[in-house]
């Protein structure tokens, strides 16, 4: 990779920092207007599908809700 091509590498990432330690958390591609609107239309047709089966979402609750549950339960035995 040329410097060149390393600059421009750096101006299409988007970099979140923790404030109160200067830590970087995580580098993310920008991504074009193309591929955003690719994700939007993937999105959307999940949607869709997601908003026709009650019981697909119920069982994705309870999955979430279990996981909440245990997380928890972890998290209070190390105190």
């Amino acid at each position: 990779m040329t410097a060149a091509s390393s600059t421009k590498a750096k101006e299409r990432e988007l970099k979140t920092i923790n404030p109160a330690t200067e830590e970087l958390i995580s580098t993310y591609e920008i991504m074009t207007k193309e591929q955003r609107s690719e994700k939007a239309k993937k999105a959307q047709d999940a949607f869709s599908d997601w908003k026709k089966d009650i019981q697909k979402r119920v069982d994705h609750i309870h999955y979430i809700y279990r996981l909440n549950r245990k997380k928890k339960r972890i998290c209070g035995e190390r105190k």
